[in-house]
């Protein structure tokens, strides 16, 4: 392809460029965006580094290729994390430059950007590929704890390497410096074949003396270029510099107004299913005899998806509410046709399936608080979306991760060892997509829904399974792990004519959170003796379940050749029924043992083999029979009086690939928006203060921004102005480090918020994230203090503004109190001995294990305080 580089300077952009290169694309343009002022180094952007932007001009003639810039007009006005077209907003002056870019040079296809250092880098590894790969660059900003402008600013990167990898030991800084602490200026690289750049003079700009953390920034002042090859016979011109003015397009972006019809002549062949849960429910939708009267894909599609979109409408609903999409296709060869119709949904994992032309179901929640991830670049860490879709949704702790197939990130194509090799890239890219949520495939999955091309030879297929288990098995890092469960499915085809493609579905647990290990099965407790069945140890080996910290239960439900017998009917035109019965008979039973109920259930999907020769109409009304008698059972009405269930051909699906001879499979499941303490639950929906003597509690607003990756929120208070205000520390780009900080001024006194809205604090200095237990967080006399980092970390509430104070880097066991007004950090120390140990609460370790409890300890009264020497 032929691409334009956004460069900024830095050393992302131009190491983006080289993998560019290194994969066979060519840089034919450049682009950059810089201050209306000169003098200006850096600007108060969201989006854009301009420090030493006086020196990207020289770029063109290093390179001999064309260098685009733009004068930056606009701010940041729009901060959400789906941007919508806002005038005057400093995107759109990247929009104009691009635009600008395209109409000269028509044949560019691809923009390289340096957004290459995330969340699922390995940072370190990063940073030594940068330097052996002959990036020459200096650092031009500097603004994190052991960085110092007067010493540190112009410094060789390779130079401050070392340095640099200790202070991620000391203080959990980001050795590339995605967290803030410092941006660098590239002189020299492999591309630079023409010249490089020599900086003679700078002077240092300090925009903080911050003590612990100074802000620094390198403004240059003369520099030259250095020819380079002069001995080649080939004369090099250099590069055009191209100044790009004039305004954006005025045409605001048009919102696409729903249909709330449908195709009038289809109307009559729509079939609709729908779960009875209010806040997070699936809606299912497909076309009865499609084939007899169906123009084809395109036509069913659309019918679908606008009684789809009328359904979401009645519910009060749109497609921003939905969550997750699945559509199944009658015939994979129209993937394409099926993205082009699809072009405006939001997850899209397709498979192929024998029912109509198109069948569309989709995942609905009352909120919009969702989290996506939609990366369509091109890049080494995961594969962009092959069509209209995002790689993951989380919502409410739960991670729905589109279906992954066993593609080469930076090339785009499938491994081509064979169905194992596929699997193995699959897990892969979909580890790295967990990574960029804070979780890991072999330690948060619930369940690995796994796809098999009917292409793939038996003898392969059977090997999935354990290749699978390996993998998992390596990738654990943690002894917290949930224990997946498995669902393997035997289709047709899959998209790119791909082997294998694996969908994990995974729980995203916050820090204060704790696994659920004490909900084990009790088969014979409760009357569930539904249509006379009675519990027995053979009906454990038809059900697999995950239930996590009494908000999820997922259940996968086989039914085979061998259970049907087992359930001994006489009749063979009643064994469907009996079978049905038995399905609906062990789900229920399976809810209600672990405390759920059919209103939790967000999807029932049931799958069922092609082979059964049964067909969807029939057992559609089977199904539908079989919960209407469980209704009739249970006086209170355990199940919605509409369809709650979505049926699903396969070729055939099991626990394993080795066995894919399930008839019947159910897969099921529930999210509860309880928790549970001590046998009890409760519904946990927002952030509440409360004051237990007054009685009186006070909603906390969600912080909105556009970097946010999680959040965590300090309450302190300001004894002068006789304020309380909340501190949310966003993360940033790698875990435990903010570099955004929000603040939250509650009533009671002057300079109080007339309304709770969140606000931008004044300081852009890189902070550990504290724990989220609060044992080491304390509020005195207007400053809060938390320990993170082998450091004590104040946050002054008054004027904002942080500051640190060190403390020896031991493990030891320590607590921050307060004594007499004063801070203490106080170590269980044994002077007569001179020992730091621990206190140990006896029975303490056996009720953790067994129960999955956390247990803090505060130290509320302090007689005296002994100090002692580290």
């Amino acid at each position: 392809m032929k691409v334009v580089a956004l460069v900024s300077g830095g050393k992302d952009s131009c190491y983006v460029m080289m993998k560019c290169i290194q994969y066979g694309h060519e840089i034919v343009a450049l682009a950059n965006l810089l201050p209306v002022d000169d003098s200006v180094d850096e600007l108060d952007s969201y989006m854009y580094q301009t420090v030493g932007h006086q020196i990207i001009v020289s770029y063109a003639e290093c390179m001999n290729v064309p260098l685009f810039r733009r004068r930056i007009r606009g701010s940041s006005r729009h901060q959400k994390l789906s941007y919508q077209m806002t005038p005057d907003d400093e995107v759109e002056d990247l929009f104009v430059l691009l635009s600008e870019v395209k109409r000269q040079i028509p044949s560019i296809t691809a923009v390289s950007s340096g957004a290459i250092a995330s969340d699922y880098q390995h940072q370190t590894l990063l940073l030594q590929e940068m330097i052996a790969n002959g990036i020459k660059a200096i650092l031009v900003k500097v603004a994190a704890i052991g960085l110092d402008p007067s010493k540190h600013l112009g410094k060789d990167l390779a130079f401050m390497e070392p340095y640099l990898l200790k202070l991620k030991e000391l203080y959990g800084s980001n050795v590339c410096g995605e967290g803030g602490e410092y941006e660098t200026l590239t002189l020299d690289c492999p591309l630079f074949t023409n010249a490089r750049i020599v900086l003679d003079e700078f002077q240092v700009v300090l925009h903080s003396p911050d003590s612990i953390a100074p802000v620094g920034v390198l403004h240059p002042t003369t520099f030259h270029l250095e020819k380079k090859d002069s001995n080649s016979l080939e004369k090099k011109e250099p590069g055009l510099v191209f100044e790009v003015q004039g305004d954006g397009p005025n045409t605001p972006e048009s919102t696409r107004q729903p249909d709330n019809g449908t195709v009038e002549h289809t109307r009559n062949r729509v079939s609709l299913s729908k779960t009875g849960k209010e806040n997070t429910f699936s809606i299912c939708c497909w076309l009865e005899d499609s084939s007899q009267s169906s123009t084809g894909l395109r036509e069913d599609l659309e019918t679908a998806l606008k009684e789809t979109e009328s359904q979401l409408l009645k519910q009060g609903f749109n497609w921003q509410n939905v969550l997750y999409i699945h559509l199944y296709i009658s015939d994979m060869s129209e993937f394409a046709a099926a993205n082009e119709t699809y072009v405006n949904t939001i997850e899209l994992p397709l498979v192929q399936a024998g029912l109509g032309k198109a069948y569309v179901e989709v995942l609905v929640a009352n909120d919009q608080s969702k989290r996506v991830l939609h990366v369509q670049s091109i890049s080494s860490w995961a594969p962009s979306c092959i069509g209209p879709y995002s790689q993951a949704t989380l919502h409410k702790g739960v991670l729905h991760m589109a279906g992954q197939l066993g593609l080469d990130p930076p090339t785009m194509n499938l491994r081509n060892e064979g169905a194992v090799a596929e699997l193995n890239q699959a897990l892969t890219n979909s580890e790295a997509i967990a990574e960029a949520f804070r979780c890991s495939i072999s330690s948060s999955a619930l369940l690995f829904v796994v796809f098999c091309s009917a292409r793939t030879e038996e003898s392969e297929r059977s090997q999935l399974h354990e290749k699978f288990l390996s993998f998992l098995d390596l990738a654990k890092s943690s002894r917290r792990v949930l224990d997946p469960i498995f669902l393997y499915i035997l289709v047709p085809d899959l998209p790119k004519r791909a082997l294998v493609e694996v969908k994990p579905v995974l729980y995203v647990q916050e820090d204060s959170e704790t696994d659920d290990e004490t909900r084990q099965d009790q088969f014979g407790e409760g009357d569930y003796g539904c249509w006379g069945y009675k519990p027995e140890e053979w009906h454990q080996d038809c059900v697999q379940k995950r239930v996590v910290d009494g908000k999820i239960c997922v259940t996968i439900l086989s039914i085979s050749t061998e259970v049907m017998k087992k359930l001994h009917e006489p009749k063979e035109e009643q064994q469907l029924e009996r079978v049905t019965r038995f399905c609906v008979y062990l789900l229920n039973k399976t809810l209600y043992e672990n405390s759920f109920s059919w209103n939790d259930t967000t999807s029932l999907r049931i799958h069922f083999s092609t082979s059964l020769g049964v067909s969807v109409k029939r057992l559609f009304n089977v199904f539908e029979t079989a919960f209407k008698e469980l209704n009739e059972m249970s006086p209170e009405g355990r199940v919605a009086k509409e369809p709650i269930f979505n049926l699903v051909p396969v070729l055939g699906a099991g626990n394993s690939s080795a066995s894919l001879d399930n008839i019947i499979t159910c897969e099921l499941f529930s999210l509860s928006g309880h928790r549970f303490v001590n046998g009890r639950r409760f519904k946990v929906e927002e952030s509440v203060l409360c004051n237990p003597s007054t009685g009186q509690s006070l909603t906390i607003p969600k912080v909105k921004t556009r970097k946010r990756v999680g959040i965590v929120s300090l309450l302190g208070y300001d004894p002068v102005e006789k304020l309380h205000k909340v501190l949310g520390m966003i993360w940033l780009l790698h875990k435990g480090t903010t570099m955004e900080h929000q603040v939250l001024t509650l009533g009671g006194g002057r300079g109080s918020d007339e309304k709770l809205t969140w606000r931008m604090a004044e300081c852009g200095i890189p902070c550990p994230c504290p724990s989220s237990s609060g044992t080491q967080n304390i509020c005195i006399g207007g400053v809060f203090y938390y320990i993170e980092a082998h450091m004590i970390i104040c946050f002054d509430v008054r004027t904002e503004k942080y500051s640190f104070v060190k403390h020896p880097k031991r493990k030891l066991h320590h607590r921050l109190l307060d004594c007499n007004g004063e801070p203490f950090q106080v170590y269980y120390c044994n002077f007569d001995k001179e020992t730091v140990t621990r206190v140990v609460i006896q029975g303490v370790g056996a009720l953790r294990s067994g129960m999955g409890y956390s247990i803090y300890t505060y130290l509320n009264h302090v007689e005296d305080v002994k100090l002692m020497e580290l």
